[in-house]
């Protein structure tokens, strides 16, 4: 037959079994809802660019072509029609990429780069260091330039060497680097990228908002050029990358070209936006009933120890509150557990922002980018894990102080 003492200790032991996992599932589930609160805003920042582009659509390809054949039938089809319908600027391209993946420089720890036409410039004003506006023709038709914001004006040459390489990845060979002019960017700039749909696959939080980037590099090529392949305009398309300004653009070029195979659809970006915003708060929401479902367990199993604990050592308790004990002697085992706990919890994302460090001190000790970028311990995370321990410490607390005082209530009464 177990034993009194057994028995307790069992309940403490199931509790904590519980309640260990429910802290790191907390904290997990707290970051989560921060970073879906940051996207909410960001999306609703955003809607006011949204707003301002009218009627602007991107358009959608047949999810059945999935064959090398249809996808090289798509490209020889849709690929020269959207380069004239750029020559007619009737559209604008906003392709988007990680920077730091791109360009795989040693210390570029992120950043964006965007190739885009001479229609987004016209559309999107870029200022030079002096505030002026950047124009949004080039001096030679044939010329492609290289806006570099001022802060990393120290990697303009090897950006310059690698344009060839982003711009036509299957032909670089055909633009002579004397084609590339490099023009500084003024620092602190934000660029509206028509896409909210995101493209941070690597980041921390994967489908974030990038609908306004800071800083980007920007490669800007003639309208049409032959630069950018059939290929290249029908990748950057699915992508929801190129825009068309006036939806009868795309109903007219899909009837006069017969493209009804390959074009299916079609839809305003503002809508798209605002579906995201409708989806990222229905998402964030549920991740606010999780974390409250998460709380509620961390405060219930606290209440749980304290009431095991208060049980086994309901004479203990008394004993040493009538000879003078503390109330932190009195309940040092609970307190001891509990500081441990607390102190892991707020030890565990330092602890994983280093191993991610770690990892990428070795990739970039191989000469290679990181799959992932270097991580920061900032505010943020100190916010959230500082508010969970408060939480933690003080239901136990709380709880330690009601049934202290039941206790001695109960033991002078019967006295």
């Amino acid at each position: 037959m177990p034993s009194r003492v057994s028995c307790p200790r069992a309940a403490s032991v199931s509790a904590y079994l519980v309640r260990i996992p429910a802290l790191l599932l907390a904290l997990s589930i707290a970051t989560a809802v921060v970073l879906g609160a940051q996207d909410v805003l960001a999306r609703q920042e955003s809607r006011e660019a949204y707003a301002k582009i009218g009627d602007a659509t991107s358009i959608r390809f047949n999810g059945s072509l999935a064959s090398d054949t249809a996808l090289r039938s798509l490209d020889e089809n849709v690929g020269p029609w959207l380069r004239q319908a750029d020559r007619d600027g009737q559209i604008i391209v906003a392709g988007h990429r990680d920077l730091r993946l791109s360009a795989g420089i040693p210390g570029l720890t992120k950043g964006d780069l965007l190739v885009v036409n001479e229609s987004f410039l016209a559309k999107q004003p870029v200022l030079d260091p002096a505030g002026r506006r950047i124009e949004p023709t080039a001096a030679a038709p044939d010329q492609i330039r290289l806006l570099v914001p001022e802060g990393l004006a120290r990697h303009t040459a090897r950006l310059k060497e690698l344009t060839p390489t982003w711009l036509s990845p299957s032909d670089p060979g055909k633009i002579a680097p004397a084609q590339v002019k490099t023009l500084p960017s003024k620092d602190g700039q934000r660029v509206f990228t028509y896409n909210p749909r995101g493209k941070s696959h690597a980041a921390d939080n994967p489908g974030a908002d990038d609908s306004l980037v800071t800083d980007p590099v920007i490669i800007v090529f003639p309208n049409g050029a032959p630069f950018l392949s059939d290929k290249a305009y029908t990748s950057y398309a699915s992508q929801r990358s190129i825009v068309f300004h006036n939806p009868d653009d795309v109903t007219a070029g899909v009837e006069k070209r017969h493209l009804e195979s390959y074009v299916t659809a079609m839809t305003p970006v503002g809508q798209d936006a605002a579906l995201e915003l409708r989806k990222v708060v229905g998402d964030f929401r549920l991740q606010l009933f999780n974390l409250a479902v998460a709380v509620a367990v961390l405060l219930i199993t606290g209440v749980g120890v304290c009431i095991v604990h208060s049980r086994k050592n309901a004479q203990a308790i008394f004993a040493r509150h009538i000879s003078g004990w503390t109330f932190a002697a009195t309940h040092r085992p609970v307190l001891l557990v509990e500081g441990v706990l607390a102190v892991l919890l707020a030890g565990w994302v330092p602890f994983q922002v280093w191993q991610q460090n770690q990892d990428a001190a070795r990739y970039e000790a191989l000469g290679i980018p990181a799959p992932r970028p270097t991580a920061e311990f900032i505010g943020l995370d100190l916010g959230v894990t500082g508010v969970l321990v408060a939480v933690e410490v003080a239901a136990v607390l709380v709880a330690l102080v009601v049934f202290h005082r039941r206790i001695v209530k109960e033991g002078a009464t019967e006295s």
